[in-house]
Formats: structure tokens, sequence, C-alpha cells
């Protein structure tokens, strides 16, 4: 199926606008650049209840392959601007592009990732997300019971912004069991991630074990920059980069990027009473990765929510440059397992 969109507004108030399920070979391409290109528009505020917003996506696709969305502006949509899901592991939507696209003032998530194996979005703007939660500008959370996964995952050249909550979110619910395959691969390359409620990136519930198939999370040559300033949950997550029930058996990289002006510490690891993680952290820096931060406060400020059942950090290592008005320290009450981060104090 080929849709070739042209100039100007396609606007409509159907549950979903476009509905793919099972199709093959599906493209998408606007005609036009900038400005003209052509806007597909819900009518965004006749969506007000929440429980139904998962049925109200620009683009809804689901156990569908070779899809390209290319050259078109996606505006205020009753719920995702798209989402890309499938059935179970074993039936994933494949060979997936989301390519000069721009997202602007989805409801409830730019681009929500539930199920695939082989995504690029390159090229693209995701912003202004606000409605009903999640709110994020990517949300990458699979189904709880549908061993689902998002694998081969790349999100290059991309801008994140002015989304309610979190830019990037990882929310890997559905994984309950070892099944022996690879379950989650993401890399996030040459993008910005700025000014986001909530938290720039929000890694979180990933269960201790699982994940030995060559499972990771990498981020390289990546702006963060101003987030945390006022979203959902503000209080447990307000920083640019936030850790939360997230095991150090899931590797996360951080190669090249640089952290600045977060309104809340700048790395928060939070372990949640009665979590599934007993053991938080799981970071590797590398290769001029820096902070800078303003205030003088703990670089990695490692929390507790409630005094039960205290988890050390783990397994957090590589070499970080820290700027910041005092000498830079880690805050951890709980204690620390395999934390070896060499911290270079750098001067402005």
């Amino acid at each position: 199926m080929h849709i070739l969109a042209k100039k100007g507004a396609f606007t409509a108030n159907h549950h979903k606008m476009f509905t793919f399920n099972g199709q093959k070979n599906i493209r998408i391409i606007g005609e036009g650049k900038g400005d003209n290109r052509p806007v597909i528009e819900m009518r965004k505020s006749e969506y007000t209840d929440n429980n139904t917003q998962r049925r109200m996506h620009a683009f809804s696709l689901s156990n569908s392959d070779n899809v390209t969305f290319r050259n078109i502006i996606i505006k205020n949509t009753g719920g995702d601007g798209i989402s890309l899901g499938g059935s179970t592991v074993r039936r994933t939507s494949d060979n997936i592009l989301v390519e000069n696209v721009v997202i602007d003032g989805a409801r409830r998530n730019g681009i929500s990732i539930i199920n695939v194996n082989g995504l690029t979005i390159r090229n693209t703007i995701i912003k202004n997300t606000k409605g009903g939660n999640p709110q994020a500008g990517i949300d990458i959370e699979t189904h709880t019971g549908k061993q689902q996964s998002a694998i081969n995952v790349l999100i290059e050249n991309t801008i994140i912004e002015n989304n309610q909550n979190s830019g990037i979110q990882f929310f890997m619910l559905g994984v309950k069991e070892d099944l022996g395959v690879k379950r989650c691969e993401v890399t996030v390359n040459n993008s910005t991630i700025r000014n986001n409620g909530q938290s720039g990136l929000h890694i979180a519930q990933f269960r201790d074990g699982f994940w030995k198939h060559g499972d990771h999370i990498t981020i390289k040559n990546t702006l963060v920059e101003g987030n945390g300033r006022g979203g959902f949950n503000v209080s447990k997550g307000n920083s640019n980069l936030n850790f939360r029930a997230k095991s150090k058996d899931m590797p996360v990289t951080i190669d090249n990027t640089v952290f600045k002006g977060s309104h809340g510490y700048p790395f928060r690891v939070w372990k949640r009473a009665g979590d599934f993680t007993h053991t938080p952290g799981g970071v590797h820096f590398k290769n001029n990765t820096k902070i800078y931060d303003d205030q003088n406060r703990p670089w990695l400020y490692h929390f507790f929510e409630r005094n039960e059942e205290p988890a050390a950090l783990t397994k957090v290592t590589g070499e970080i440059t820290i700027f910041s008005p005092q000498k830079p320290f880690m805050y951890t009450p709980y204690g620390k397992n395999n934390v070896s981060v060499k911290v270079v104090h750098g001067r402005n």
C-alpha cells in the first residue's frame, strides 16, 4: 500500500484515523517541505476520556512489516501520534521507518513502541505531548503478559522537547520471564532531549535477571538538557536521567553525551519499596560524557521510597566529567556494590 499525501491538511475525529493489522509494504509519504508538508490533524479537544485514549491514535500498527512514514506532520491526536505494536514477542511489527516527521501535540504519546523488531526514527521532531498519561515523547512500553519486545530500535538526529512527562521512557512491563531471546535493544544517537516535564531519559521497570541475550540501551552523542521542569509525579523523577526499579542486569551505556540544566538531581536512582529490582543501577559512562550542574548537590542521588528493604547502588562504572561549584559527590546511603566511576571535576 502506498499513500501519497498532498499538501494541505487532513482533519478528522475518527477514533483511529489509520489502522494497519497484519499488513505489509505500507508507505505513507508526504510532498512538500517544512510547514508546507501535509498535515494530518485530529480534533484533540473532543477527546477527554483517558480510558479510551489508547484507541484514538493517528496511526496504529499491529503485526505489520515494512512500513514507512516520511515527510508528514501529525498534530493534536486523541491518543498517540504513532503506535507500533504486535501480539507477542514472536509476532513483532518489523522494519519500520519514521523519517522527517513532526509529531506535535499528541494527547497520550508522540510515539509508542510496544512490540517491534527493526525501527528507525530519524530526522524527526516530537513535541508538546500533553493530555493523558504517559504523556511521553517516545514511550517504549511492553504490555503485561504479552511477551513483547523492543529490539533493533534506533533513534537518531531527532529532537524530543516540551513533552509533559518524559522525553524517552522505557517501561518493560511485560517481561516476567526469560524466553531465551533478546527483549530490549535501543540506541539513541545524535539527538536532543530537552525541556520535558519529568525526565529526559526515564529507564524503569527492568527486573533482575533475564537480560543476558545482548539486551542493551545505548545513549550516545546526545544532548539531554533542561528536563524536570514540572510533570506527572515530578518529586519522584524530575531529572535529566532517572532510573526507577532498573536492575544492574539491564546494561545502559552513556557515550559522549552531555547532561545540563536539570531541574532535579542530574542522575537519580529510585528504588521503590516492594519493587522487583534488588540491584538498582547498571550504567557505564564513557568517551567524554559530561554533566553540567550549577548547584551544590550530588550528581547522582540514590534514594528509597520508604525505609524498607534497602538495596545498594550496583554496577555504576566508567569515567565522567562533572562541571559543578564544588567537588562532585554521590549520595548513596544504602551502600555501593561495584561502583567504580572516575569523576573529573571540570571547570567552567
